[in-house]
Parts: C-alpha cells; sequence; structure tokens
C-alpha cells in the first residue's frame, strides 16, 4: 500500500510543473495520500460494521454439533437449508 502510494506521488511529482497536467498531478498526490492515511482507519471500521455479531467461524466451529443445530435454527429466525436427496432415474433405490 506504501509503495503504491508512493510511486504515484512520485510519478504526479514529474509532471507537476507542467501548466497542463498541474491539476491532475496535485490531484494524484492528495488523493493518494488521502487514501493511504484513511485506508488502515475505514477498512477495518467498514470490516467491523458489516460484520457484527457474527463469530469467527473457528470459534463457531468449536462449540460443536449441537450448538451449530442450535444457532442455524436460531439465526435470523430462518430454519436451516436441508439438502434433500431426491432419487433419480438412474439410481436403483427400491422402497
Amino acid at each position: 500500500m506504501l509503495l503504491n502510494a508512493l510511486a504515484v506521488v512520485v510519478g504526479a511529482l514529474v509532471i507537476l510543473p507542467n501548466p497542463f497536467f498541474q491539476g491532475l498531478a496535485i490531484a494524484l498526490v492528495f488523493g493518494a495520500i488521502a487514501s493511504f492515511l484513511t485506508s488502515p482507519l475505514a477498512l477495518p471500521l467498514i470490516y467491523s460494521m458489516t460484520h457484527a455479531g457474527h463469530a469467527p467461524a473457528v470459534a463457531t466451529a468449536a462449540l460443536g454439533p449441537q450448538r451449530l443445530k442450535h444457532r442455524s435454527l436460531t439465526h435470523a429466525g430462518h430454519a436451516p437449508a436441508v439438502a434433500t436427496a431426491a432419487p433419480d432415474a438412474t439410481s436403483d433405490v427400491t422402497p
């Protein structure tokens, strides 16, 4: 992340003296600096907002099959999706 921002800033500083591209160079420099400074703050914040209340997969797996079954029944008020295998024409299942 730091190297990308540094490459953009250095590349923009090269075109900064040109009056035609000066506005673009200024926007690139400040945009790269702002994104570099806000990314370490914004990404964890967005992740915590979108995953609030969800247990990590490792902690959920450690609960055991009974707890997982109970949690899946009560999560968001929906019953879990159960995959049922319907016999097809090629199976030799006899009733």
